[in-house]
This record gives C-alpha cells, structure tokens and sequence, in this order.
C-alpha cells in the first residue's frame, strides 16, 4: 500500500531518510543535495536537518515533494532498499511487460459503423493507431494461432483495467485462430463504448493455457515461461462535433 506522506509516521520518514541515502551515496553526493534536487529548494539547509530527517522528523508536506520526486527518478532503487513504502504497482510491472513483448498487428478495432463527418478521423490514424470518436460503438478481433483462454483489458493512463469479455464471465475460450471480442452469449460480436475519457487508450487481450480471475494480479515471471501472450492495440477517443 502506497504511503500517504502528508499522514506519514516517523518510521515511514526515517524509511523515507534510508532511501534518500542510498541515492546520494549512488550519485556521489549528500542527503541535503538529494533534498534540493527533490524539493528544487537549493537554499542553506541548518546543520541539524539532516539529523531530522535521519530521525523521521522531517516536514510531511517536505517528505511528500522527496517520494515523489524518487518515484519519478529513482524508482527501482527505493523499491530495492524499501519495497514497502515504495511498492511496484501491477500495472507498472505489465506496462513495462507489455513494452517488451506484447504483439502488435494481430489485434483489431472494429468499429460498427461510421458516420460522414468521422471519415477525417480515419485520415488522421496512422498505423496501429485508430482513431475513435467517444461513443462510438466497436469491437475488437483477434487475429492470433494460439488457442488459450483470453482475458481482456484497458489501459488509460498507465492503469490497467480489467472488462469482461462476455455478459456472463470476464473470459473467452479461443480455439481456432479469429475471435470476436467480447461475444454474446450467441457467439455474435457485442460491441463496446468509451464514453467518458478521452485521449489514448490501449486495449491488451490475454492468451493464457490457464484462467485467473485477474490475471495481472501476479507477476509475469508468476506464470510459466512461454505460458501467455498479450496482444495491443491503441485507440484515441476524442470529442465528437
């Protein structure tokens, strides 16, 4: 669980103090030059705030500016030297996972219909880069020779959000090499809306040999090497009229 600095203990700023350690003694400098960097306040610091901050008696507001800007610098450091008050979250984890290896080129976007006035859309897309408007019904297929069970989501700003696949479970059983997605209860194509958030979203399918109720919720190196795909495709909703 991610801390809440502005609430932080003194254990949770003392935990704070050893990871700003570890990135001074890494980039050769000292904790009050982490603390500049990180607050870009270079002004003179008393020759006692460094023993504060040793002792978890740091600013709240101070120490939230510094997790921050380690999060956004020094990440996999303050995972390493304190994995609980800088945790890797999930979608981190698949984000990274996805730009690695995901397959791009077998998932499509199948928009149901299009109307006159959205043909400049189409025009603007480039490729692996569909152009929607909000609202605007679509389906997606996959086009892919591995059989499995697929599992779908949607990622909006670097979260991953899990959305059925049909109206009775969240996954699909795929058998032959082209799949609809997500499906009626019949078999036919149900068709999907973004509605609200506009702006890029990627849509990842899962090609799995087994079904978890929420298959990023481990790792990757969880499962089987070998065991998985995952398959993405990117859509831009924008504001329509």
């Amino acid at each position: 669980m991610r801390v809440d600095w502005l609430n932080a203990t003194v254990e949770e700023r003392k935990a704070l103090y050893r990871v700003a350690r570890a990135i001074a003694d890494q980039a050769d400098t000292n904790i009050l030059g982490v603390v500049a960097q990180a607050t870009g306040n270079y002004g003179v610091r008393g020759a006692g705030y460094e023993t504060n901050f040793n002792h978890g008696t740091i600013g709240r507001k101070t120490a939230k500016m510094i997790a921050q800007w380690i999060e956004e610098n020094h990440r996999d450091l303050a995972h390493a030297t304190e994995p609980e008050i800088f945790p890797i979250s999930a979608s981190t984890i698949w984000g990274e996972y996805l730009a690695d290896h995901g397959i791009t080129g077998q998932l499509h976007v199948q928009p149901k219909s299009r109307a006159r006035d959205l043909v400049t859309f189409e025009t603007e897309a480039t490729e692996g880069h569909n152009v929607l408007a909000l609202g605007e019904p679509f389906t997606l297929e996959l086009n892919a020779s591995r059989s499995g069970f697929c599992m779908g989501y949607q990622v909006y700003r670097e979260k991953w959000y899990g959305f059925p696949l049909s109206k009775t479970q969240h996954w699909l059983r795929k058998q032959g090499t082209q799949i609809a997605l997500p499906q009626m209860e019949n078999g036919d194509p149900a068709h999907i809306i973004e509605r609200q958030h506009d702006d890029m979203h990627h849509f990842v399918i899962v090609i799995a040999d087994q079904v978890e109720e929420d298959f990023i919720s481990k790792a990757p190196d969880a499962y089987e090497s070998g065991s998985f795909e995952l398959h993405h495709v990117s859509v831009e909703f924008r504001e329509h009229g």
